[in-house]
């Protein structure tokens, strides 16, 4: 059986939230637990959630996605970070092995073989 994976959804457009929790609606094992539309409230839901994976959007009004994990680092929780871009260019300069990322448009197909969605089974 499947565990449950807890999934924050962050980004400032509303319309992309919706979008993608459209595409997360294929994943039984998913939860989506909450969202938000700025770096503030992401790290406040990070901190009263236990959630295994953020999907971020970079750029964001006042603060940025990179800042989110700034602002997270001296906290003991450590969900998975995947960004949601639709600018190549932040995957290319902010190489990492701590976080991934997806570009916009989405494809359900890279989606689906991500490897967060690859859950060992018991």
């Amino acid at each position: 059986m499947n565990e449950t994976i807890n999934v924050l959804l962050v980004d400032d457009e509303v319309r992309a939230t919706d979008l993608f929790k459209e595409l997360l609606i294929d994943f039984d094992e998913v939860s989506i637990v909450s969202t938000a539309q700025n770096v503030d409230d992401a790290v406040q839901a990070i901190l009263d959630h236990q959630l295994d994976i953020v999907f971020l959007d970079v750029q964001m009004p006042n603060k940025n996605g990179f800042e989110l994990l700034h602002e997270i680092k001296d906290f003991d929780v450590q969900p998975t970070i995947i960004f949601v871009t639709a600018y190549d260019d932040y995957a290319i300069s902010h190489p990492s092995s701590t976080f991934d990322y997806l570009t916009k448009p989405v494809d359900p197909r890279h989606l689906k073989s991500h490897s967060a969605f690859q859950c060992e089974t018991s």
